[in-house]
């Protein structure tokens, strides 16, 4: 698919609703929900799966980069949490799980399964394992907890008209990758400074952190085996309108 400077992407109202009940709590409701064509081509590239529109709003909505299910993929398939035949697009939230066994929310990359855009929860333990879920399911799980009150119903809907989630042709800034001396390896989501240098983390093992940044060291470089945008390793598979 050609990109254009600015592709929108189609949500289901469902789906919409969610994503606002989250940016709204979040505190990000006025940030403009978009990813990057660089970063979509290169994920459906390394990976083989067509990412569906419903998932890209996601990664919009919530200021996160689809290239990080890259990273997460790999480097759980490294540690053996994951079916080679899943796409990791995030890791749920420990909340009050009482499993010590991480939890992957993904895609499978068998072509039945992409076009019916269902989402898997995946965990070592085959009776905790579920399939058939929904983006708002996946949503609720990894990026709220409880419903909406009355006056987040009523901030909704002030803001559906305006929420535009897009696809925008700008390049994408690389991930750096940390270990940490007691959660391993991981890839850093953002930084900040509140008179201490912070980084948030997200380590495969035991998801989201946010540590002084002191607490971890860049990771030995490696090979990539990661195609350029100028020299994709296969074409992506051809995107599907939900």
């Amino acid at each position: 698919m050609l990109f254009k400077e600015k592709t929108p992407l189609t949500v289901p109202a469902n789906l919409k609703r969610t994503l606002l009940l989250h940016r709204i709590r979040a505190g990000i409701a006025a940030q403009k929900p978009v990813v990057t064509s660089t970063s979509v081509e290169q994920v459906e590239q390394v990976l083989g799966v067509s990412l569906p529109q419903g998932l890209l709003a996601v990664f919009a909505a919530t200021g996160r980069d689809p290239y990080e299910m890259v990273v997460l993929t790999e480097e759980a398939r490294e540690l053996g949490q994951l079916s080679s035949g899943l796409v990791a697009v995030a890791l749920e939230p420990p909340r009050k799980k009482t499993s010590t066994l991480p939890i992957y929310w993904c895609l499978d990359t068998g072509s039945a399964a992409q076009s019916s855009r269902e989402m898997i929860r995946w965990t070592l333990d085959p009776e905790d394992r579920r399939h058939g879920l929904s983006m708002p399911d996946f949503v609720r799980a990894c990026y709220l907890e409880g419903g909406p009150t009355e006056e987040e119903k009523m901030a909704i809907r002030g803001l559906s008209l305006r929420f535009r989630p897009a696809i925008v042709r700008e390049p994408r800034t690389p991930f750096r990758r940390v270990v940490h001396h007691r959660f391993g390896p991981g890839f850093v989501l953002r930084e900040f400074n509140d008179g201490n240098h912070k980084v948030e983390v997200e380590f495969p093992r035991v998801g989201k952190k946010l540590l002084l940044a002191s607490y971890v060291r860049d990771a030995p470089e490696v090979q990539s085996n990661h195609p350029t945008p100028t020299a994709p390793a296969k074409p992506a598979p051809a995107r599907r309108t939900p």
